[in-house]
């Protein structure tokens, strides 16, 4: 009877951590991280998006790679090679103007 009422109360500890756990997302996007790299990208690890996004549409845009894991753990954009740090720049607020949550990174070849 005591064994039973402990896992009650531990499973109800675990169920109400996972519920707070959950409510601390403040909602606004995720910030926008920059690293080098030999060419322009952006790339957002665990994407979560709040609605369809568009900016793999963009003329600066070459290609995009999204995995197949759902949910998926990767969005990469490729930039065409003469493509501008105002490129990666308009490409990742556009992103991020779709995303709920993920880790946003923009790599390039200029030295931040």
């Amino acid at each position: 009877m005591i064994v039973r009422r402990l896992q009650t109360i531990a499973l109800a500890f675990v169920l109400a951590v996972m519920v707070l756990a959950g409510c601390t997302q403040d909602g606004s996007p995720p910030s926008i991280n920059y690293e080098h790299g030999e060419f322009w990208s952006v790339t957002v690890e665990k994407p979560r998006f709040h609605e369809e996004e568009q900016c793999g549409q963009d003329p600066a845009v070459k290609l995009v790679v999204i995995s197949t894991d759902v949910p998926s753990s990767a969005y990469y954009v490729e930039l065409q090679p003469n493509a501008t740090r105002e490129d990666a720049d308009r490409i990742a607020s556009c992103l991020r103007r779709f995303l709920e949550s993920g880790t946003l990174t923009v790599a390039g070849p200029s030295e931040w």
